[in-house]
């Protein structure tokens, strides 16, 4: 929590009223203390902005947008349900389209669950297709929320020789356009 609001610029309002919440709301995870805080880059650009300009401009300039108000990614807890939403699917798109499908799940397949119902939310089901078809490859057919374990399981089936080419095929000629069309829907309605 005081990370979050840190980040959003409240310190000095939380530090008043503090004393109310203590001991009544659970610590964060991975607390931090105040001298490790980092605030998230303010973005040049302002989301009206984003949305007055080129159509086809703008997941990416949304992308950008978002990787400097989360600093690329290390802070997400001020971001709203549907800056998450954009944020998990824009994230396994950069990473299929710069490494394939095992390398998104070597780097952030600890998102899976997170992407799969931001999938969900949007309706691409070309997309959650695919992410079950490639879960299937998995013992047990599920995948660790721990980045560690899951990297361990990759490699392991690396060595025994399943891979994700299939899944990378069709989703460079089928599901990627889907995916991108239902992303913009989603992102002009909200």
């Amino acid at each position: 929590y005081e990370e979050s609001i840190a980040a959003n610029g409240l310190t000095d309002i939380w530090m008043r009223y503090k004393h109310y919440v203590d001991g009544n709301v659970p610590p964060s995870v991975s607390f931090q203390t105040e001298a490790s805080w980092e605030i998230p880059e303010e973005s040049h650009i302002n989301i009206d902005e984003i949305f007055a300009g080129p159509k086809e401009d703008l997941l990416s300039t949304l992308s950008q947008y978002l990787d400097k108000r989360t600093n690329g990614g290390k802070y997400l807890n001020h971001l709203n349900k549907w800056e998450l939403t954009f944020y998990y699917i824009d994230e396994l798109c950069m990473e299929l389209n710069s490494g394939g499908f095992g390398h998104y799940l070597y780097y952030y397949g600890h998102h899976f669950d997170k992407v799969y119902r931001a999938l969900e939310l949007i309706g691409a089901e070309q997309t959650i297709t695919l992410l079950e078809d490639g879960k299937t490859k998995f013992p047990k057919r599920r995948i660790s929320r721990s980045l560690d374990r899951l990297q361990d399981i990759l490699d392991k089936m690396e060595e025994n020789g399943i891979e994700f080419e299939a899944e990378d095929d069709l989703y460079y000629k089928k599901v990627e356009h889907e995916l991108l069309d239902k992303l913009l829907e989603f992102v002009m309605q909200h």
